[in-house]
């Protein structure tokens, strides 16, 4: 597959704001909620708003994806969620196998569970887990 380039560019002339890049539109509410945007792809720092559009920013992305891992933690109506590792992954067919076990309390890639494996789903790759990843018993085909 050929190596593609995406970019977004925005001038900012309106208002001190971060900007969101989401990978499907996004459900409005009817206001303030703890919700958590499961689909937000990249996220800015603040831009600062300037008037004669001196004030840009730019998304830049490309045909490059990964597998993640990571945690959520909660307090009242806030989520806090952090990505522990990430992986480099192809797509299908011929595509990736990736695995996560615990080891002693943390979450770690299996890479003895995958080894010599291939996805055939098209578009697609296979996050394996096992009993051992709290929540989880069995695989996951994204």
């Amino acid at each position: 597959m050929a190596s593609v380039t995406c970019e977004i560019n925005i001038t900012n002339k309106w208002i001190n704001t971060k900007f969101y890049l989401f990978q499907d539109i996004p459900a409005p509410t009817d206001g303030p909620s703890g919700q958590v945007f499961t689909n937000v792809f990249q996220v800015s720092p603040k831009v600062e708003a300037e008037r004669d559009g001196s004030s840009t920013l730019s998304f830049s992305m490309d045909n490059t994806f990964y597998a993640i891992f990571g945690t959520s933690t909660g307090e009242g109506s806030k989520t806090r969620i952090k990505t522990n590792s990430f992986k480099k992954i192809k797509l299908g067919p011929n595509g990736s196998v990736v695995a996560i076990t615990n080891d002693n309390g943390g979450i770690i890639w299996d890479e003895t569970t995958v080894q010599g494996k291939k996805s055939s789903d098209k578009g697609g790759f296979e996050f394996l887990t096992n009993e051992l990843v709290p929540g989880t018993d069995n695989s996951k085909s994204a």
